[in-house]
């Protein structure tokens, strides 16, 4: 999501220097594109060359949510940019944090991060 929300910021600021015009719909579509061409790199030459994670293709399910995600990211831009000012400040602020917070959340879940920090910091037995 972070970086569909960074490509459609990116793309639309070069349209709005190159054009003088705010083209929001148009680096919407450019984004979600770019999701798609992502994904099919990451599954067909990343997983060729053995640099994907878990060294295994995607699901569909989780291509399209993927793309769902990086798109909804450049949504979320289109909007915070339509109102501008101090708004797509604080707004972008919060988004960024809110989504490292959540994606932290996520990881921690993931890693089961109980059992690791149990493990580390277990008193050691005097034998």
């Amino acid at each position: 999501m972070i970086i569909g929300f960074l490509i459609f910021l990116v793309l639309n600021a070069i349209l709005l220097a190159w054009y003088n015009v705010p083209l929001g719909i148009f680096s919407l579509m450019y984004t979600s594109f770019s999701a798609i061409i992502w994904e099919s790199i990451e599954n067909s030459i990343f997983h060729h060359y053995g640099i994907k994670f878990a060294q295994r293709r995607d699901s569909f399910i989780n291509c399209l949510m993927d793309i769902c995600f990086f798109s909804f990211g450049g949504f979320i831009a289109l909007v915070f940019t339509h109102f501008g000012g101090i708004f797509f400040v604080i707004n972008t602020l919060l988004f960024l944090n809110l989504t490292m917070f959540l994606t932290s959340l996520y990881l921690a879940k993931i890693l089961d991060i109980k059992k690791i920090i149990k493990k580390l910091f277990k008193p050691k037995s005097n034998s």
